[in-house]
């Protein structure tokens, strides 16, 4: 007797579902691949900038200009430094001295972009004579041109900036941070500083905000608009749902910054 053939395998229906089933499951993985990468990204881009402003507080700190340009500033009388493009070597700008550097966040259209700025100022009081400036008002501190634009990594965008002025609890909006040497205590012995007397102090710039164009932050120095801060803080997110807080201040310690993740899109 003949036995019939016998057929084994799926039904229509079947690799319809299958096809369903691992379409699902790739998605999933896609999705999961996806979601990680942007973290490690977000993660990446945030260190990247506290870095940054590590580095800036730390060239600050040691007194290490960053050239950008010649240029050569000399001292008037009774008024603000001259800057004008020229061959100038390092430290032969008599009258002046490197103040200081800022950072403007969130420029206009921007919100990726930031700016860093280096300030120098006038080293003596008048011309005229040898006593060293101690302060802001007596150094006359004005941006050197020209700045170093860069972008944050990854997509990352300023959201927030807030300042608390020394004294206060009250945060308020800004756009511009300076980290400014102490200038020192004078020496009467020796016509110089103490030695060890130099600090980095921290300084909102008055009126700046995020969304301003960078001349804005540049005129606002040039004004004089520094107010001391206890501490900053600046909001990024990387269009994920986290955020980071870069807390800058001392603690009656050394100037550093603070990074806290948040679940969420605004810090909170």
């Amino acid at each position: 007797m003949r036995r019939g053939l016998h057929t084994s395998g799926f039904t229509i229906v079947e690799i319809l579902i299958f096809l369903a089933v691992s379409s699902l499951l790739l998605v999933g993985a896609f999705s999961l691949i996806t979601g990680q990468q942007a973290r490690t990204e977000f993660s990446q881009s945030i260190r990247d900038i506290q870095t940054q402003i590590d580095d800036v507080i730390n060239t600050v700190a040691s007194g290490y200009y960053v050239k950008s340009s010649d240029f050569k500033c000399t001292s008037t009388a009774g008024g603000p430094p001259n800057i004008v493009s020229g061959v100038q070597e390092q430290g032969t700008n008599k009258g002046c001295i490197f103040i200081g550097r800022a950072m403007q966040f969130g420029i206009q259209s921007q919100p990726s972009r930031f700016n860093t700025y280096n300030l120098v100022g006038l080293q003596y009081k008048d011309p005229c004579c040898n006593n060293l400036v101690t302060d802001l008002d007596d150094a006359k501190t004005r941006v050197q041109d020209p700045t170093d634009h860069r972008t944050l990594l990854y997509g990352l965008n300023t959201t927030n900036m807030t300042y608390r002025s020394i004294g206060s609890v009250v945060d308020n909006d800004v756009g511009v941070v300076a980290f400014v040497s102490s200038l020192g205590t004078p020496n009467v012995a020796s016509s110089g500083l103490i030695s060890g007397s130099q600090t980095v102090d921290l300084y909102a710039v008055e009126n700046s905000n995020l969304n301003k164009p960078a001349a804005n932050g540049i005129a606002l120095i040039n004004a004089g608009k520094l107010t001391a801060a206890s501490q900053v803080t600046i909001c990024f997110e990387g269009g994920i749902n986290q955020s980071g807080l870069i807390t800058i201040g001392s603690n009656n310690r050394q100037l550093s910054t603070k990074l806290e993740i948040k679940n969420s899109t605004d810090c909170t």
